[in-house]
């Protein structure tokens, strides 16, 4: 029966593989001679192993543990370096010419030698996904050169990208000012940094503005079609898809046989799915995420110690708005304990500012009552008539906050933060020691106050875009084309642990 021992010894050394992960397999001489056996006999039961893809050997090399074909064969590190690094950079935490890390960092967190790394990133540039430059590795293919000649005949053969405004409004000031932009920006110096040319178009015929640039389905279309091998896809910008006519945009778009997006800045086109409009690929909906930003606003003020929220303004015809304060409502029920959220509406003056080129409505009033320092004049008589308008131009903000008891007031976007900042300090209340605000948006203008604001993560979204449009590395999305934006909180210092709610009503008494 001897012929048979390399059976036992085989079973023996697949058992130790398999439960000591730190076990070293030596070299068959070494093994042989650990089991007192003929290295023909070792040999035997290792390419049994083989085999069974337990373990890896070559001529000239030791015996490895192998990647293995079976659900329990070990993996090779490198392996999982190469899937971890693959999926930071289809998800935008390395960007695409952006320099890696080091291989020792790589080592480090990933506890494994250089040599595996080295390996791994190999493995990552024969999937384009990485390329070498110098001394480095590099996110990304590598850039395709050209000569000075080339480069001359490209600049006027460039590939382009449609991007599908509503209007010229939303071209010349939405896209400009507000919290949009956080994503137009990256997206157009990303396109354009890899020789991608933007071009505007309206979806709205007639409504130009004295802009030279098609408009309406029609004149899209047609200029599309003028591209020729140029066009490589387009993107729509819109808050409403079913009344700007996103539902007959898509489909067309997707005809043209080139990728088609849809920027979903409130989060109102959750049907829109490549399911809808039966696009197995090639379309992609990028959008806001409204319940996780809710959730990361709670947690903050939880973990303050606020028990009492309130918001004001959230009855009025925006949609956007019930549905912020539906989220705070329901998100604030789940925990424990319960998180007590006040809601109401308001037709106040106060709110509806919304134009960041206009004065907030207190320096307004201040100015028509010929104040120079609102919040300091000397003169006590001017002073209280100026917080007697004041409190008539936000009576529902006032009863809110002084029924409700809430040591907290969450703004539902960053324009009515504002307000609220600059009404609630010329009526003394101390932000955040009386009072913890929180707002949504991160707009550019939001640095000029301190509230804290919760930002969208349309940077990122930006960024992704663009790269599936450009198509040099893959960009993840769920089975229904979906990508969302991480959000974070922008702490600008106006969340403090809860105040008390006496103090606030004595900062209304005139």
């Amino acid at each position: 029966m001897r012929h048979q021992i390399f059976h036992t010894i085989a079973a023996d050394l697949e058992r130790r593989v398999r439960t000591d992960p730190a076990f070293a397999l030596p070299s068959i001489y070494e093994l042989a001679q650990s089991y007192d056996v003929a290295y023909k006999t070792m040999w035997k039961a290792v390419r049994e192993l083989a085999e069974k893809g337990v373990v890896r050997t070559r001529h000239g090399m030791k015996t490895r543990r192998a990647i293995g074909e079976g659900a329990d064969a070990p993996v090779l590190s490198s392996d999982k370096i190469c899937d971890a690094i693959a999926h930071s950079i289809e998800t935008g935490t390395y960007r695409a010419g952006s320099v890696l890390p080091k291989l020792d960092s790589f080592a480090l967190s990933h506890n494994v030698s250089n040599s595996t790394v080295t390996r791994a990133l190999r493995r990552c540039a024969s999937r384009r996904l990485v390329h070498r430059h110098r001394r480095r590795w590099v996110a990304g293919p590598a850039p395709v050169r050209r000569g000075m000649r080339q480069a001359r005949s490209a600049a006027i053969d460039m590939p382009a990208v449609v991007i599908l405004y509503n209007d010229a409004t939303a071209w010349t000031y939405d896209i400009g000012v507000t919290f949009v932009s956080a994503f137009m920006t990256p997206f157009a110096s990303e396109l354009l940094s890899h020789g991608v040319l933007v071009s505007p178009c309206l979806r709205r015929a007639g409504n130009q503005q004295g802009l030279a640039v098609p408009a309406g389905m029609d004149q899209v279309m047609a200029f599309i079609r003028s591209l020729g091998e140029r066009y490589v896809g387009a993107i729509a910008l819109s808050s409403h898809p079913k009344e700007d006519g996103l539902e007959e945009w898509i489909p067309a778009l997707l005809r043209r046989g080139k990728p088609a997006l849809y920027f979903d800045q409130a989060d109102a086109g959750g049907h829109c799915t490549r399911q809808f409009f039966s696009a197995k690929k090639g379309y992609y909906r990028l959008h806001q995420d409204e319940k996780s930003a809710v959730m990361l606003a709670v947690a903050y003020l939880a973990r303050a110690g606020h028990r009492s929220i309130a918001i004001h303004g959230a009855d009025v015809d925006a949609l956007w708005a019930q549905r912020r304060a539906r989220s705070f409502r329901d998100i604030g029920a789940t925990m424990t304990p319960a998180l007590r959220v006040q809601v109401s509406g308001a037709n106040d003056p106060l709110w509806k500012i919304s134009d960041w080129t206009k004065q907030p409505l207190v320096s307004r009033i201040a100015g028509q009552l010929g104040m120079d320092e609102p919040f300091h004049d000397g003169d006590q008589a001017k002073l209280e008539g100026f917080r007697r308008v004041l409190i008539e131009r936000a009576g529902s903000l006032v009863s809110l906050l002084a029924e409700s008891k809430a040591t907290a007031l969450a703004c539902l976007n960053d324009y009515m933060a504002r307000e609220y900042f600059f009404w609630l300090r010329a009526m003394g209340v101390d932000i955040p020691r009386d009072l913890s605000l929180i707002s949504f948006d991160n707009s550019p203008e939001s640095t000029f106050f301190p509230v804290s604001t919760v930002d969208w993560g349309f940077e990122r979204l930006g960024y992704l875009a663009a790269h599936v449009l450009i198509g040099d590395i893959p960009v993840r999305a769920d089975r229904f084309g979906n990508i969302a934006g991480v959000c974070r909180l922008a702490d600008r210092g106006s969340i403090g642990k809860p105040g008390d709610p006496e103090m606030i009503k004595r900062h209304f008494a005139v």
